[in-house]
């Protein structure tokens, strides 16, 4: 469950806030995730993404709030350095106050290879930040279908990405839908009668079945 009237929309305010936290220019288009340096989440995707978009002239800053691992192999130690290299992309380090930084971003992204609950990204779409994805883990069931791609779909992620940039009222657009999504999939009131069908078959399998009602479970003798 994910009570997402609890979680504040990001605002200008605090979107400026969060940008003078991290000394991240107003005027940038900031694009990110929130997960450890791995080729799991495949940080090299997404840099290649922010490059693309800067040929075009869009200035765009990649935010990546995590670390790199002390098993991590040398390819993604490699791709950990090409970042840090990079005068464009600000690596944060892991950090306790992402709920506090994350309206520092425009669009967030999720292109892991392989996912199953990933819970950053249900946070960004609860606050209303436009949230790109690859179709993986249950991001296929509440992403907005205009903002989930194919796994390795980076020409469909690079357009989706132009056009966010490109257009103020499409990533707000893109913010609203997330959050309604949520609300939609993962809300209290969308989960709890799961939760209670699922009991209920299990008990209508065991040997208390006689027990369940209409109403609910009866009281035992």
């Amino acid at each position: 469950m994910y009570p997402v009237d609890s979680v504040p929309v990001v605002t200008a305010e605090s979107r400026a806030a969060a940008r003078a936290v991290l000394g991240l220019e107003q005027d940038a288009f900031v694009i990110g995730a929130v997960g450890h340096l791995e080729a799991r989440k495949n940080q090299a995707a997404m840099h290649r993404l922010a490059k693309r978009l800067a040929a075009t002239g869009v200035p765009v800053r990649l935010l990546l709030i995590g670390r790199l691992l002390d098993d991590s192999s040398d390819a993604e130690r490699l791709v950990a350095k090409e970042l840090g290299d990079d005068p464009m992309v600000m690596l944060t380090g892991q950090r306790e106050d992402v709920a506090a930084v994350l309206p520092a971003f425009d669009a967030f992204l999720m292109l892991s290879n392989r996912e199953e609950e990933p819970i950053a990204p249900l946070e960004a779409m609860a606050r209303g930040i436009a949230t790109v994805s690859y179709r993986v883990g249950n991001m296929a069931d509440i992403s907005p279908p205009e903002l989930l791609f194919g796994q390795g779909d980076e020409e469909g992620v690079f357009q989706c990405l132009a056009r966010l940039a490109d257009d103020v009222d499409a990533r707000q657009n893109a913010g609203i839908a997330c959050r309604a999504m949520i609300a939609d999939h993962l809300s209290p009131a969308a989960i709890l009668p799961q939760i209670e069908d699922a009991y209920r078959d299990a008990i209508r399998r065991s040997r208390f079945s006689h027990m369940l009602t209409d109403a609910g479970v009866a009281k035992p003798d």
